[in-house]
């Protein structure tokens, strides 16, 4: 279909918003490279898919690029300097009609790369994550008749010439706060056009935000490349007699938007949150608002669930109201099979081309949208200056992380971080804690302003220890807003003062998220690369011990930074947990320990992912 073939144009601007002529721009599929390693240098000894250079305006244009994932290579030489070599990465190419109607659809406006693979014929991974319901419990069969299970079916009619595989999580029954031990395949359907639609449920029982975020190396080293995660979390945190789980509204809704932020930043998966549906809760709703209003600042994509159970609601009527999609002698929190069904296909909605993509024209016009861009603070776009700078050394429990660093951290007053580039608004992530200091904003050259790091966490939660725990690892705090569309220079500085309730001046760096309108495509910029990731998994020798050891080299070292990069560890065999340490640009030192302790003769394999 002509309203699917992909249209790329986009301008390169050098610093200072000066369009760059003559640029030579390459383009590259991500597909053509080895997975966890991006291209490099001016030679990736691939063929580019399309080739050209920008005129006097510094526009480039490629017309008719299969929608998919690529890597663009820019190559120009500015007037009196040395040739510069700019790779952008993941750069998400869809077909300019889809873009169109992607916009104007509040229901898909944040599934754009997802809906565009499924309508070009691409293979595509969804991953659910979520507590009892996604795991299937209430539902005949539990996992084969959940509404994951029964989302893969609308899918299989919905793309009927593509293949259907359900991924299901074993030993399900025995998994409570930890990772899934594997998933079992189903093919529900064969398809004869090369697409793969693969539907995994990550539920686990009793799950909540904090938990998922503890194991979330679990999805990252089992489905590095899920497209699209579905977060279906928030009954759990509603419920006050259980005091391990429960949260109020408020915290649900800043757990749930730091989990946006580590998807965010550890995949490429596009995020679809669903509200918590029914709860024996009084204030459901409140729980319900939290996740619209995440999904409303962080632009996800949102399933109203609890609205669409609203509207069965009868008030005085068998089963809480909710009959049939709820049976209250079985249990008050989880749905019957049509209740199941009634999700799923709500659902389905939002992988539905003819749903999603509505002919209306858009209201911003085909080629001026909104985009967030994170850039980590290792980009050269984040300058960081003082004495103070020093990677963590600590492990992230939220994270299972161990022997690399999330963010970089500075209690000096006096130390900079600036950011330089084309935005409207710029935001920081960042950890905030009970011991944080105070900041100074100052926008290209302006007076500076003040902005306070210091939360005093609420204690609706036994999950929150200190600011390396298990508690949500990011918030996003604004730096500015609503400026003109433009390069911009913003200093952050750690000031002398502090909150009087603060303990400390820390200030705990991840990343800056530039909020732009992006022209034809996303803005390319005179930047050093982005976040290198790289994956792999290895045998660990275990010879009569508890534990065992192998030393990983990476298949392309990173490059050379003032820190190195955070490796996170798991392993395929449930009965170790694993661990990183000695990491360096080079390599890293993988560790398998058996949970129980006994003396063993074996060789788990463990995945591993590299983020620097």
């Amino acid at each position: 279909m002509k309203a699917f073939l992909a249209y790329y144009s986009d301008y390169i601007l050098g610093y200072g918003g000066v369009p760059v002529s003559g640029a030579a721009v390459s383009c590259y599929p991500a597909s053509a490279f080895a997975v966890g390693t991006l291209p490099t240098g001016a030679s990736p000894g691939v063929a580019a898919t399309l080739s050209g250079s920008t005129d006097a305006t510094g526009l480039f244009t490629f017309p008719g690029v299969p929608p998919d994932d690529y890597h663009l290579l820019i190559q120009y030489t500015p007037p009196g300097g040395a040739p510069i070599v700019v790779w952008r990465y993941f750069i998400p190419i869809h077909a300019a009609d889809a873009i169109r109607r992607i916009i104007a659809a509040p229901r898909a406006a944040c599934l754009p790369l997802t809906l565009a693979r499924l309508s070009a014929g691409a293979s595509v991974t969804i991953f659910c994550l979520g507590d009892d319901s996604t795991v299937g419990y209430n539902a005949t069969g539990v996992t084969a008749g959940g509404w994951v299970a029964l989302l893969a079916q609308q899918l299989a009619s919905l793309y009927a010439q593509s293949s259907i595989v359900r991924q299901d999580p074993t030993n399900y029954a025995a998994t409570v706060d930890g990772p899934i031990p594997g998933w079992s395949s189903t093919v529900l359907q064969s398809g004869s056009n090369g697409q793969t639609i693969t539907l995994v449920n990550g539920g686990v029982k009793g799950d909540t935000v904090l938990r998922a975020l503890r194991r979330f190396a679990n999805i990252t080293a089992s489905w590095p490349a899920a497209d699209c995660l579905i977060v279906a979390l928030g009954q759990g945190e509603s419920l006050a007699a259980d005091q391990q789980r429960f949260v109020l509204p408020a915290d649900l809704a800043s757990h749930l938007e730091s989990l946006v932020n580590v998807a965010r930043t550890l995949t490429s998966a596009e995020l679809l949150l669903c509200t918590p549906f029914v709860s024996t809760a009084a204030n459901v709703d409140s729980y319900a608002d939290a996740v619209r209003s995440v999904a409303a600042r962080t632009r996800a994509d949102l399933c109203d669930l609890r609205q669409l159970w609203l509207d069965r609601y009868v008030a005085g009527g068998p089963n809480a109201g909710y009959d049939p999609w709820l049976n209250t002698g079985v249990s008050g929190l989880f749905p019957t099979d049509q209740g199941h069904a009634a999700i799923a296909a709500e659902l389905a909605k939002h992988f539905t081309p003819s749903l999603a993509l509505p002919y209306a024209a858009a209201p911003f016009g085909a080629g001026k949208v909104y985009e967030l861009v994170r850039m980590p603070y290792s980009s050269s776009q984040v300058a960081l200056n003082g004495a103070g700078w020093a990677a963590r050394s600590v492990a992230l429990a939220a994270l299972n992380s161990s022997g690399g660093s999330f963010d970089i951290a500075t209690n000096h007053a006096g130390d900079t971080a600036t950011v330089k580039g084309r935005f409207v608004d710029l935001s920081m992530l960042c950890r905030r804690f009970s011991d944080c200091g105070q900041l100074g904003v100052s926008v290209d050259g302006g007076t500076q302003a003040t902005v306070d790091l210091y939360r005093g966490y609420p204690t609706s939660t036994t999950d929150i220890a200190d600011a390396n725990g298990a508690q949500a690892p990011q918030d996003r705090v604004a730096l500015a807003h609503g400026l003109y569309d433009t390069v911009h220079t913003v200093v952050v500085t750690l000031l002398a003062s502090k909150n009087p309730l603060s303990s400390g001046t820390n200030w705990r760096l991840e990343s800056m998220e530039l909020g732009r309108w992006r022209k034809h495509g996303y803005e390319v910029e005179a930047d050093s690369p982005q976040t290198r990731v790289q994956a792999g998994a290895v045998a660990v020798p275990v010879a009569v011990a508890s534990s065992g050891a192998i030393a990983v080299t990476f298949p392309t070292p990173f490059p050379a930074q003032s820190t190195s990069p955070t490796v996170v560890a798991t392993c395929q065999d449930a009965n170790y947990y694993a661990a990183a340490s000695g990491v360096s640009v080079t390599g890293f030192t993988i560790v398998a320990v058996r949970r129980d302790g006994t003396i063993v003769t074996a060789t788990p394999v463990c995945s591993w992912i590299a983020i620097g």
